[in-house]
């Protein structure tokens, strides 16, 4: 049976009832994640931890009852359980290719880890034992809170990275308990690694699976319903996520629930409140840039140090690869209504003021006040916080049972309004008004399993586990980025450097006064400044050294040619006279040549006058032989005719017979002598002649 129709068979902590197949798979399941062998009690208490299921010490013996009956399981001399051989063998074969992903995710992970700190074999192993508990812990804690939104009023059931990770830590050596606990959470910064986002998509998917599966679809059907009829209100750290100013990762997070909100119908506001709020930070936040004003060429050092995503690195963001303007960079998002509304937002023009909500509010931030000692909130932020949690009541339905139902939430990731909800007396006997952007996203997972949610939900955890580098805050740096900017000479990787002098930067947080901020700025820039100068010192002595090796080098080769010169003056007049020689005999050939070539037309010239000459005589001879027959023939053919007419005009006897055979000779001979005056006769006499001289001249030869 696979895990989804396990799971399906399975009820959460709210529900009394789970199927014995299911209890005893998360039994199995259970023994086969431990990094050691449990006792019975332990079991009990894993499963709790774990899945969050109470099971009865009675069934819990039960089930193991019979899975020892079944020769899956058995008890150790130390009373401890453990798989049988065969069985474990199958179990683990059925898990092969987890394993195999959970090994490579695991192995980037830790590859990662090592480029910061050293990873001892002993810790190695621990993380790696205590990676898929922690994800476990962490996907399925988040998954019942969410859940708890559909089920019930409110609950004590929540999660926190830090908190899952400690207690994770606690089943490890003390020797390696600390490490665990700080580093689990950074398995969400290795994020660019393809096999991590797999394996962490495939826990997210097994282990939300214990949750959303156990919903009837009747209750699928009712979540389906009651999205479409919500509304939900953006804080102001919802809002600054949206306008991509808290990095790029929260940005991508919250656009998609926003996304998923408007596919299912989900109405989206920002309250009066808020937009005053939002309208009130913008200006207080641009305050340091325009105060601090710097070069943008210095946004890369400062976005590269940046302690935190928040505006101002937003603005190095920006800076470092458009250039932009700090007035041109807050004149955008003094403009954030005509960003949100773009997004289907609709943002409410009048603050509510009436006296009961008034009242109520009132009530909210004298207790918040009290869970404030230290004043991290403003009076303005906490007023704030207590106007929207009675706005947002006041807008939910009077006889809703769930989150869900009330019809309206406050989306929000203050964490100190989550804890305040969960925590007061009297807002445990409502439902929950304010709601994380992960869990809104967990309730689309519930109605909506193939939406293809996992890469968001990782981005959320991804966001909340990144931690601080320095103890100084972007404010600072900032600050710090604009007085090196005064200094010419200082280049961005000036700057990076005294950003990376921890001691510096911790004798300029405890800096009393501008004057001492100046001076360690300045010493600083002086030392950074006097180590270029030393180093370019360095670089022109060993280029003096290089110069003066190649000054012997040139004086050694300079020897070296005066001591052959005279055998190079040699060598060159001999190339010299070879070469005048050579140019004479090419001007002997050439001339010898022109001679050649000169007799060679002569040749040719008295060849063509010849035979011009010996065509011509044959014509002329042909002409006239030609000719003399013709005027020949003409000449008889007279003398014929008048004989005929003399001998006829005497005897009377035209001789007709006679007269015919005379005339046969001439006109036979006529044709011959006409030929003279044909047009082509000349050209094709000449040609024939030509040839049967050419012809004699190749005979001779």
């Amino acid at each position: 049976m696979n895990t989804h129709k396990r799971v399906n068979q399975m009820a959460h902590l709210k529900q009394t009832q789970i199927s014995d197949n299911s209890c005893k798979a998360i039994i199995i399941d259970t023994i086969l994640e431990s990094v050691r062998p449990l006792t019975q009690s332990e079991v009990s208490s894993e499963i709790t931890s774990i899945f969050h299921i109470l099971v009865s010490p009675e069934r819990l013996n039960s089930q193991i009852n019979e899975l020892c009956s079944d020769r899956i399981i058995y008890f150790d001399v130390e009373k401890r359980i453990r798989l049988v051989s065969i069985k474990e063998a199958e179990f683990r074969n059925a898990r092969m290719q987890e394993t195999k992903l959970r090994q490579e995710a695991t192995k980037l992970w830790i590859t990662q880890l090592r480029t910061g700190k050293e990873v001892s074999p002993p810790l190695e192993i621990a993380l790696t034992q205590a990676l898929p508990i922690f994800l476990r812990s962490l996907f399925v804690k988040h998954g019942v809170s969410s859940y708890e939104l559909l089920t019930a009023s409110g609950g004590e059931t929540y999660f926190d990275l830090q908190e899952i990770s400690s207690n994770v830590s606690k089943q490890f050596e003390k020797g390696v308990q600390s490490d665990v606990e700080a580093l689990l959470p950074t398995v969400f910064q290795a994020l660019h690694q393809p096999k991590v986002v797999e394996y962490l998509t495939h826990s997210i998917d097994k282990a939300v699976g214990y949750i959303s599966e156990v919903i009837s679809d009747e209750n699928m059907a009712h979540i389906k319903a009651a999205l479409k009829n919500l509304t939900i209100y953006l804080d102001t750290n919802t809002i600054y996520r949206l306008l991509n100013l808290q990095g790029q990762s929260r940005y991508e997070s919250i656009r998609e629930t926003l996304n998923f909100c408007i596919t299912n119908g989900i109405k989206v506001r920002v309250s009066a409140q808020t937009q005053k709020e939002l309208t009130a930070r913008l200006k207080y936040d641009s305050k340091v840039l325009m105060k601090f004003p710097t070069t943008t060429n210095l946004a890369q050092a400062g976005y590269k140090y940046r302690t935190a995503d928040n505006y101002v690195s937003t603005y190095w963001h920006r800076a470092r690869t458009t250039h932009v303007s700090v007035d041109d960079f807050i004149a955008y998002y003094q403009n954030y209504d005509i960003l949100l509304e773009a997004d289907q937002i609709v943002l409410e023009k009048v603050e509510v003021d009436e006296e009961a909500l008034i009242e109520r509010a009132r009530y909210f931030y004298e207790k918040m006040s009290l869970r404030d000692p230290y004043h991290e909130k403003s009076d303005s932020g906490l007023w704030h916080d207590a106007y929207n949690l009675a706005y947002v009541q006041k807008m939910q339905k009077a006889d809703a049972k769930t989150s869900i139902d009330t019809g309206c939430l406050f989306l929000t990731t203050d964490q100190a309004l989550t804890s305040f909800q969960r925590e007061d007396h009297e807002l445990k006997e409502y439902p929950p008004i304010v709601i994380a952007p992960s869990q809104l996203l967990q309730l689309f997972s519930f109605s909506t399993p193939d939406s293809g949610y996992e890469e968001t939900f990782i981005k959320f955890f991804a966001s909340s586990s990144l931690g601080r580098t320095f103890e100084y805050s972007n404010d600072d740096i900032q600050e710090i980025l604009s007085r090196i900017s005064h200094y010419q000479g200082a280049s961005p990787l000036i700057a990076e450097r005294i950003l990376s002098r921890e001691l510096v930067n911790s004798r300029y947080l405890t800096a009393t006064s501008d004057e001492e901020k100046e001076e360690i700025i300045y010493n600083s820039i002086s030392e950074e400044l006097l180590k270029e100068l030393d180093l370019t010192k360095a670089q022109v002595s060993a280029l003096t050294e290089e110069n003066t090796h190649l000054t012997d080098d040139h004086q050694a080769a300079v020897d070296l040619i005066a001591k052959n010169e005279e055998l190079f003056s040699l060598e060159k007049l001999k190339i010299q006279a070879e070469a005048a020689k050579a140019n004479q005999q090419l001007q002997e050939e050439a001339d010898a040549r022109r001679r050649a070539e000169e007799d060679m037309r002569n040749v040719t010239k008295y060849s063509e006058s010849q035979e011009k000459l010996y065509v011509e005589e044959k014509w002329e001879k042909w002409k006239r032989n030609h000719l003399c027959m013709f005027w020949l023939s003409i000449a008889a053919s007279f003398v014929i005719v008048l004989v005929s007419v003399c001998l006829w005009y005497r005897t009377k006897d035209t001789g007709f017979f006679g007269i015919f055979s005379a005339l046969a000779i001439p006109l036979f001979m006529l044709p011959f002598g006409c030929k003279v005056f044909s047009a082509g006769a000349k050209t094709e006499i000449c040609q024939k002649y030509l040839e049967d001289y050419r012809d004699k001249l190749n005979r001779l030869k």
